[in-house]
């Protein structure tokens, strides 16, 4: 049903809409959505362009390292006065 919505006229696409909303109870929106071949989760064919990055978990060790260094460079910095002037 899907292909057929995809392939019609905009007028066929009205039609296949309404008898889809009506057997389903969907609401009009998200039948669209299913008819495109969309869910949720994304695109129904996966497209490897856009393959999601996995995001990087650091370990207690490197949070640590990270903001003692990171406070440090600053408190350097206010003591010295060496930015500016």
């Amino acid at each position: 049903m899907g292909r057929r919505y995809r392939t019609a006229s905009k007028k066929a696409k009205t039609q296949i809409l309404d008898e889809f909303v009506a057997v389903s109870e969907y609401h009009r929106k998200h039948a669209i959505h299913l008819l495109n071949g969309k869910t949720d989760n994304g695109p129904i064919q996966s497209n490897p362009c856009k393959i999601a990055r996995s995001r990087r978990i650091y370990n207690e060790a490197v949070i640590v390292t990270f903001l003692t260094e990171a406070t440090r460079r600053e408190f350097i910095i206010d003591i010295g006065h060496s930015c500016g002037n």
